[in-house]
């Protein structure tokens, strides 16, 4: 699993049992946050700088990519949906409802949720 943009690790408690995260970070301080948050929750995992816009992983590399609140931050979003989905066949990006870019105002789900072409959705565990 993949969180681009983890930020602090705010997320990192919400994951379940067992799930260490891989994790990048625009800013250079940040992953080290994140990786004593993730510590702390006994989730250490492969947090670290990179950037959302080119991820340093190969294709497939993830069964889920998440992202939250970051969109915003990011200066080619396009850009950077488009290499979580390479990076993961996006099976999963979580963001607000009605989360906004500047001056482009909230953007509709399917800008989001497009999942590769080459990949069915997985079935729903129960």
């Amino acid at each position: 699993m993949l969180e681009a943009a983890i930020g602090t690790g705010l997320n990192l408690h919400l994951y379940p049992p067992g799930v260490h995260p891989t994790g990048i970070e625009w800013s250079p301080q940040t992953p080290a946050l994140a990786r004593r948050r993730a510590e702390g929750l006994g989730r250490a995992g492969d947090l670290r700088e990179g950037d959302a816009q080119a991820l340093p992983f190969p294709d497939a590399s993830f069964d889920t990519v998440v992202y939250t609140l970051s969109l915003w931050a990011i200066p080619d979003d396009r850009r950077a949906i488009a290499e979580m989905r390479d990076c993961g066949g996006v099976s999963t990006i979580a963001r607000l409802p009605g989360e906004s870019l500047p001056g482009r105002g909230p953007l509709p789900l399917d800008h989001h949720c497009r999942g590769s072409p080459d990949r069915r959705p997985r079935p729903r565990r129960r």
